[in-house]
């Protein structure tokens, strides 16, 4: 399966989700790195219980993107109101 967007037809969202690993190989990190950065992308992580591919995932996504996670606390607007 090959993920890397096409000119003029990159998806608003990737949702990503998983309960053990979350090891992408460098060529997808690079592909979501461009995702993200230069296509203005946004990704949907879920760890369908899974506390490995959490870690892991946030991992990943702070070394692709250089940035920190930012919790969101479970009162938070934007968990009450459907978009």
């Amino acid at each position: 399966y090959n993920a890397a967007p096409q000119r003029g037809s990159t998806p608003p969202l990737l949702y990503i989700c998983g309960v053990a690993r979350f090891s992408p190989s460098a060529s997808e990190k690079k592909i979501l790195r461009d995702y993200l950065l230069d296509h203005h992308g946004m990704i949907l992580g879920d760890n369908h219980g899974g506390a490995g591919f959490h870690s892991q995932f946030v991992a990943v996504m702070n070394e692709i993107t250089g940035t920190a996670a930012v919790p969101i606390p479970r009162d938070d607007y934007i968990h009450a109101v459907p978009f």
